[in-house]
């Protein structure tokens, strides 16, 4: 073999060496992507549970609030009514008082 080939030889198989390792380094560099992209994905997947079951937590909140207000709305309502209630009685009461006050000034005049 002569040098130049002896050269050539020695190039060609450096060149071998280089692009097996490059190679490697390649598929060691996608499968550290892959494995990257998988956990940015489990991440990304568990975000979004997270933040559903927070939505669903809140709604049934919301719903719990809503369905208190309303019973709220209809207490007061109800004491409401009663109060039209109390305000005829009131008037009554003080009637009867007043009514009471003659009694007793008329009863005084005859003793």
């Amino acid at each position: 073999m002569s040098s130049k080939q002896k050269a050539s030889a020695i190039t060609t198989d450096d060149a071998r060496k280089v692009a097996s390792e490059i190679s490697q380094q390649m598929d060691s560099l996608i499968t550290n992507i892959q494995h990257i992209l998988y956990e940015d994905c489990a991440i990304a997947n568990q975000h979004m549970q997270l933040c559903g079951s927070s939505v669903d937590e809140l709604l049934q909140e919301l719903n719990t609030d809503l369905t208190d207000m309303d019973t709220f709305i209809a207490k007061m309502t109800e004491l409401i009514g009663n109060l039209g209630s109390i305000e005829t009685l009131s008037t009554k009461i003080k009637d009867i008082k007043r009514t009471l006050d003659q009694l007793e000034s008329v009863a005084q005049q005859i003793l």
